[in-house]
C-alpha cells in the first residue's frame, strides 16, 4: 500500500531521532515475544517516521489483531486508506481524531490527509491539535512550518522550522525549510547559515547543496558557491544541470574562456538544449563573436520558439545588426503565446519604433503597465523619444 503523488508528497516524513535503532530494539523483543504491543507501537511508529507505508499497514494490522480498538493503528491505517482515496476512511479518521482521549498519531495522521485533500484550514487546526497534545514532538512543528511556508508567513514558518530543528537534532528537513522561509523575509545571510546546518546535519543529502548555491549566487559569493557545484558535480558527474550550473557561475564570474569550455562540453552531452546555446551566445557576444552568437540564437529559437529568453536575446542581436523585420517576427511569434511579457513588448516597440510609431508606443506602454522596475524605466525613455518624434 502506497500513498497517492499528493499523499506521498504531504507524508514526506521527518524522522524520529535514531529510528533505525528504535526499529532493532522493538524487533529484537518481538523475535521472542511477537505480540508485545508496545514493540509493535514502537516499530509502527518508526516506520512511519520513515515513510515506509507497507510495513506501516501490516504492523497495525498486527497491533490490531492484539488489541482490536487501538486508535493509533486505526488511525495509521485510515490514513493510509484515505490517502487512496477511500473517504469512508477519512471519516473514521476523523472520528479517531475527535475523541478527547486521543493522542497524538491519529489528530497528526488527519492533519496528513487533510493536507493532500487541500483542506489547508483543516490540516492546520489538525497538526495544532497534535502539537498540543505533543508540543515535544517535531513533526507537527514541522508541518505547521510547511504550511506557513505555502502561505507565505514567514514569521510562522520560521519560528516552527526552528522549533522542530531544536527537537529532530539530526534531520536536515527543518533546517533546509527554514533556509527557505529566510529567503521569504528576505534574510539572506540567514538562509546560507540555516542551510549549510541542513547539510552539516545529513551531508548525503543533495538538496541542501543545491539550495545553497542558489542563495550564494543570489549573494554573489561566487568562490564558495564555485565550491558547492563541484561537489555536487563529484557526486553526480552525469548530472548535466550541475554542468550548466557550473559554466553560468563562471559567466558570473567573468571567467568566459571557462564558461565557454564547460557550455560546449554541455552541448556535446544535451545536443537539443536551447538554454546551453543561449548562455555559450551570451559568452560569444562579450568575446566579440557575434556571427557566432548569431547562429547559437538562431537554433536556440528554432528549438523552442516560443521561448521567451532565447527569442528576445536573438531579437537585440537582430536589431543590432538592423534586421528589424526578422526580430519583430521572432518577437510576435513570442507575444502570441504569452501576451503579457513585458521584456518582449520593450523589446517589440523598439523593433517598431522607426516605422511604426503607434504599436510602438502601444507595446511600450505594455512593458510600462508589466515590466520590472528596469524595463519600465526603459519604457518610459522610450515613450517619451516617441510622443516628442509625433
Amino acid at each position: 500500500m502506497t500513498p497517492t503523488k499528493a499523499g506521498a508528497q504531504g507524508t514526506r516524513p521527518l524522522p524520529q531521532t535514531r529510528p533505525d535503532e528504535l526499529i532493532r530494539q522493538c524487533l529484537s523483543t518481538l523475535a521472542s515475544e511477537p505480540k508485545d504491543v508496545s514493540s509493535l507501537v514502537g516499530l509502527m511508529q518508526a516506520c512511519s517516521s520513515l515513510g515506509a507505508w507497507e510495513e506501516v499497514a501490516y504492523t497495525a494490522r498486527r497491533v490490531l489483531a492484539v488489541v482490536p480498538t487501538h486508535p493509533e493503528a486505526q488511525a495509521h491505517l485510515a490514513m493510509l486508506q484515505a490517502l487512496e482515496g477511500d473517504a469512508k476512511a477519512v471519516e473514521r479518521l476523523k472520528s479517531l481524531a475527535s475523541r478527547a482521549e486521543t493522542g497524538f498519531h491519529p489528530r497528526f495522521d488527519l492533519g496528513i490527509v487533510l493536507d493532500s485533500l487541500t483542506d489547508t484550514a483543516g490540516a492546520k487546526a489538525a497538526f495544532e491539535s497534535a502539537r498540543k497534545v505533543e508540543p515535544q514532538n517535531p513533526r507537527a512543528h514541522f508541518e505547521l512550518g510547511k504550511i506557513a511556508l505555502q502561505e507565505q508567513d514567514w514569521a510562522t514558518a520560521v519560528t516552527r522550522f526552528q522549533e522542530a530543528a531544536r527537537l529532530a537534532p539530526q534531520s536536515g528537513a527543518p533546517c533546509l525549510l527554514l533556509a527557505r522561509a529566510h529567503v521569504g523575509q528576505g534574510k539572506l545571510d540567514l538562509a546560507v547559515k540555516a542551510a549549510v546546518e541542513a547539510h552539516e546535519r545529513e551531508p548525503a543529502l543533495v538538496e541542501p547543496l543545491e539550495d545553497l548555491y542558489s542563495y550564494l549566487m543570489v549573494g554573489e559569493d561566487l568562490d564558495h558557491a564555485r565550491k558547492i557545484v563541484r561537489e555536487l558535480r563529484r557526486r553526480a558527474p552525469s548530472n548535466t544541470d550541475y554542468l550548466y550550473k557550473e559554466a553560468i557561475l563562471e559567466v558570473r564570474s567573468r571567467r568566459y574562456d571557462e564558461a565557454r569550455r564547460l557550455l560546449m562540453e554541455l552541448l556535446q552531452r544535451v545536443p537539443e538544449s536551447w538554454q546551453a546555446r543561449q548562455a555559450l551566445a551570451k559568452v560569444h557576444v562579450i568575446q566579440g563573436r557575434r556571427p557566432e552568437a548569431l547562429k547559437l540564437l538562431e537554433e536556440a529559437v528554432a528549438i523552442a520558439p516560443k521561448d521567451p529568453a532565447p527569442a528576445n536575446d536573438l531579437a537585440q542581436l537582430l536589431m543590432r545588426s538592423q534586421s528589424l523585420a526578422r526580430a519583430r517576427e521572432v518577437l510576435q511569434r513570442v507575444l502570441a503565446e504569452y501576451p503579457d511579457h513585458a521584456d518582449t513588448h520593450l523589446n517589440l516597440a523598439i523593433a517598431l519604433a522607426r516605422s511604426a510609431r503607434e504599436p510602438a508606443q502601444r507595446h511600450a506602454e505594455k512593458a510600462l503597465e508589466l515590466g520590472s522596475p528596469e524595463v519600465q524605466e526603459q519604457a518610459r525613455r522610450l515613450l517619451g523619444k516617441l510622443r516628442a518624434s509625433a
